[in-house]
């Protein structure tokens, strides 16, 4: 069965942090026993931490998404139903020195796993929707998330300078709602990591953001290995780009 990527888990709410530095795509990425085989990203300016909490703060449920303008995050749906939390708060969280980010309104699209959160302008580095060059299979992708590393341990919980972490792989399967790539030792999805990007470079060598996190199948979905497989919703489908145009009009095209 399919299991979504996202990560709940009891924490302060006070001790959570961020580190903050510019750079989007990253060079290849080296192993390290802090992230699940890939690489420390410094983009949380374009990229971030998504938290739901409930009314007292005292459990949390982390997810990752992207700033697609001044006021609108990208993230999945499933990260932002609730999740039985009675009365949920959403935050988006970029680094140390600056304050949370409060959503004030969210919409999840009805046919995918994708959803907009909009929040009061804020300064930013939105990432383009790439529509230039539709990825194929065997193409390198990039991959970001605040999920969980090898020891199962996720940007919450580590406790360490850098949170955002960055993967690559070769993209295994590609339809016309799903973009799919298998877990290697050069980075895979896992819990808390739903919402994150994957990021295709165009003929240009311009990044944008083709697909959005939703879920891992394989025989150990539970932890992160490789062989597992990390399936994102395709974010050039009629309906994913019909449902940004709509709820998140400023998005920027690339």
């Amino acid at each position: 069965m399919p299991r979504h990527t996202c990560s709940k888990i009891i924490i302060a709410f006070g001790a959570l942090f961020l580190f903050w530095s510019p750079p989007l795509v990253e060079a290849s990425p080296t192993a390290s026993p802090r992230i699940y085989g890939g690489g420390n990203s410094s983009a949380t300016k374009s990229i971030a931490l998504l938290i739901e909490a409930d009314n007292v703060h005292n459990y949390v449920l982390i997810c990752s998404g992207t700033f697609l303008s001044s006021t609108h995050f990208l993230t999945a749906k499933h990260c932002v139903g609730n999740n039985g939390f009675k009365n949920p708060s959403f935050f988006i969280f970029r680094s140390l020195s600056k304050a949370p980010i409060r959503v004030i309104s969210r919409k999840g699209s009805s046919t995918d796993d994708i959803a907009i959160l909009k929040f009061r302008p804020t300064n930013v580095s939105p990432v383009p929707i790439l529509l230039s060059h539709s990825p194929t299979i065997g193409e390198t992708v990039q991959f970001y998330g605040y999920g969980a590393d090898q020891f199962q341990k996720n940007a919450l919980q580590k406790g360490v300078k850098h949170f955002l972490k960055f993967g690559q792989s070769q993209l295994s399967a590609a339809t016309a709602s799903i973009l799919s790539f298998v877990n290697s030792p050069s980075g895979g999805a896992c819990h808390g990591d739903s919402g994150g990007p994957m990021i295709v470079l165009n003929q240009s060598g311009n990044p944008g953001i083709v697909g959005v996190a939703s879920y891992v199948e394989g025989v150990d979905v539970n932890h992160c290995r490789s062989g597992n497989i990390s399936s994102y919703v395709n974010l050039q489908s009629d309906s994913a780009l019909s449902f940004i145009s709509k709820y998140a009009p400023e998005a920027l095209i690339n």
